[in-house]
This record gives C-alpha cells, structure tokens and sequence, in this order.
C-alpha cells in the first residue's frame, strides 16, 4: 500500500503534482537543489560515457539526472549529485544506486528543470519524457 500522498499523485483529478512531491521529498529528507543549467550540461558531458545507452534511456524515463547546484562548478573527484522530482520512488533510489554504489546524493528538483537539462543534453531522447506533470510508474 502506498502513503497517501502517493496516492493522491496517481490520481488523474489531482492537476498540481509537483507541490505534493516537493512536500514528500522534504517530509522524507531530500533536500531541493537548484540547478546550474551549464555546469550540470558539462557534468553531463563528461560523465556520458560511464553509463550505457540504455541505462541514460532509464534515466530520462524516470527523470533523474545528474545535475550540478547553482554557483559551483563540476569536480570529477567529488559525488555525483542526481536529481529527481520523485526522489523517494523506489526504482529511482534502486538506479541510482546501481550507478554509483556509494558516492552520489539524491535530490528533489523541479520536472521544469530536469526536463530543460535532459532535451538540451540529450535531444534525440526526449521523446522519452513524460508530459511535466505525469508521474514515473510505480513499479516495473
């Protein structure tokens, strides 16, 4: 069974999704970051190869990326940071974590941004995205 809020972003009556994911994600501890739209398009780049097609195809369905916080700057050495509007969703936490094992930190940000970062990064996948206001599936 689901948690409330859950429910109610299933349901197709509820029209504004993303303010009861960003309640839940703070209710469940995952801060909000704000995204730096250039540095997290050249962490992007730098880090494409590490992943499989399919794996970056897996991402953009459930609209996790890794993203860079407002005023700094990509460093290869630290953590990857992921950002999601659904950051509790079991699949996102179980991808993400076969992506990196140990050293990355999971995120609440906006659909708006997550998807702006994904069609300027990947524009020949964007036909993946779900409409801003959709919800990843509950389960495979």
């Amino acid at each position: 069974m689901y948690p409330l809020w859950r429910e109610l972003v299933y349901d197709p009556a509820i029209l504004n999704r993303s303010r009861i994911f960003a309640i839940a994600a703070n209710i469940y501890g995952f801060a909000t970051i704000s995204i730096s739209h250039l540095e997290s398009l050249r962490a992007v780049n730098q880090i494409r190869d590490i992943y499989t097609d399919s794996k970056w195809k897996e991402m953009i369905e459930y609209c996790v990326m890794p993203v860079v916080e407002q005023y700094q700057r990509y460093d290869s050495n630290s953590r990857l940071v992921f950002a999601t509007p659904d950051p509790s969703h079991l699949h996102i936490r179980q991808l993400v974590d076969s992506l990196c094992e140990d050293r990355y930190e999971l995120r609440f940000a906006h659909t708006e941004a997550l998807h702006a970062l994904i069609s300027e990064a990947f524009p020949h996948m964007k036909s993946l995205l779900r409409p801003p206001d959709a919800v990843a599936p509950p389960w495979r």
